[in-house]
């Protein structure tokens, strides 16, 4: 017969068997609870993202599911679930209009948001947003967007893909922006953007497309930093006011595939160092600025050149006598344009049939040189 010690440690035991068992039951019941609290939170945010942007309204194909009570908000058009969980939101051109509602920061498990194409106007919501710590696409653009760029979205860590063209975004580019490490396109063409490029965007390491074009009201130099973005494969910096020279030490960027600075202020000649490093670059347009100096010998070692446009300047010179021939290879110089210059082209350079072949557009400054 067991003691009275022994039976007391036995009774102890029990006891604490029992209250684990108990404390992983409540623990479940409890995870039970916060799942249903989130859908109900997603459900909710969601249906005050279809309120705000006049869901009614919308095409008749993309408002499959939203009105239906009897169907789970994964089963709504343009929702993608993982584990019940809403990561997706791909309504683009679907007749979106009204504004972009705070709540739609609530659904926290968001990874890519797309309403791109569609009559959204009004302002970003800044902070109803900063809880989409997991968002990584945002595409708002071809939308009637207008206010300041988000400051706060610098704490948005996982972004990797922001386009925002085609809006009326006004304000400067946040410097804030240079802590979002992992971010690779940043697409802001065709808004009202003013102020400089911050110097601190060479720690975004990972950006490969950067694109500013036809904000209009952009100034100031292009930052010589930027050299450390080696990424870098499109740079949009056409229509603009931009001054001062073309960076030497831009050269560093050797992924370069894709440069326009059309329609700007700059000055200085154009980089001899790039000939020799830039061996990616396919597009080179530099249209309509106050460009000097002659055409770089150098430049005939860019094997992938296939449009290059430097025309309404003031470049000068012969046309270097190694272009021709490497424009003689299939991979090179399908357009050059070099209109509203000073610079000679001569029989010894090309023939009239290989100048038009290849779609050269000969030099016209008509007794200005």
């Amino acid at each position: 017969m067991a003691r009275p010690q022994q039976l007391a440690q036995i009774f102890q035991m029990i006891l604490t068997l029992l209250s684990l068992v108990v404390a992983c039951t409540a623990g479940i019941d409890h995870d039970d609870d916060d799942l249903a609290l989130i859908l109900k939170t997603q459900r909710t945010a969601l249906t005050s993202f279809f309120t705000a942007t006049n869901g009614p309204q919308w095409s008749d194909l993309c408002t499959n599911g939203w009105t239906w009570d009897n169907q789970t908000t994964c089963e709504w058009f343009g929702i993608t679930c993982t584990n019940n969980l809403v990561t997706s939101i791909n309504l683009a051109n679907c007749g979106l209009s009204g504004t972009l509602p705070s709540e739609l920061g609530q659904v926290t498990s968001l990874q890519d948001l797309d309403v791109s194409s569609n009559a959204i106007s009004g302002t970003i919501p800044d902070n109803g947003l900063l809880n989409l710590t997991n968002l990584q696409l945002v595409y708002l653009y071809s939308n009637n967007f207008s206010g300041t760029l988000p400051v706060g979205w610098s704490t948005m860590s996982s972004l990797t893909d922001v386009r925002l063209f085609n809006n009326s975004f006004t304000g400067t580019l946040p410097t804030s922006w240079s802590m979002l490490s992992y971010l690779s396109t940043l697409w802001l063409s065709g808004n009202r953007l003013s102020g400089t490029l911050p110097d601190a965007y060479s720690a975004l390491t990972q950006l490969s497309l950067f694109d500013v074009g036809q904000n209009g009201n952009i100034v100031g130099t292009l930052p010589s930093s930027w050299s450390s973005i080696t990424n870098l494969g499109t740079v949009g910096l056409q229509g603009n006011q931009f001054v001062g020279t073309l960076p030497g030490s831009w050269g560093n960027l050797s992924s370069l595939s894709s440069l326009q600075v059309d329609g700007n202020h700059l000055t200085g000649s154009l980089p001899n160092q790039w000939g020799a490093q830039m061996s990616n670059l396919w597009q080179f347009t530099a249209s309509i600025n106050n460009l000097t100096g002659t055409l770089p010998e150098s430049w005939s070692q860019l094997l992938f050149l296939g449009s290059f446009n430097v025309s309404h300047n003031q470049l000068s010179g012969n046309l270097p006598s190694t272009w021709p021939a490497a424009m003689n290879s299939s991979m090179i110089a399908d357009a050059l344009d070099i209109r509203w210059n000073c610079i000679n082209i001569t029989i010894a350079n090309v023939t009239d049939g290989y100048f038009w072949a290849n779609q050269w557009i000969a030099p016209q400054r008509q007794g200005q040189c």
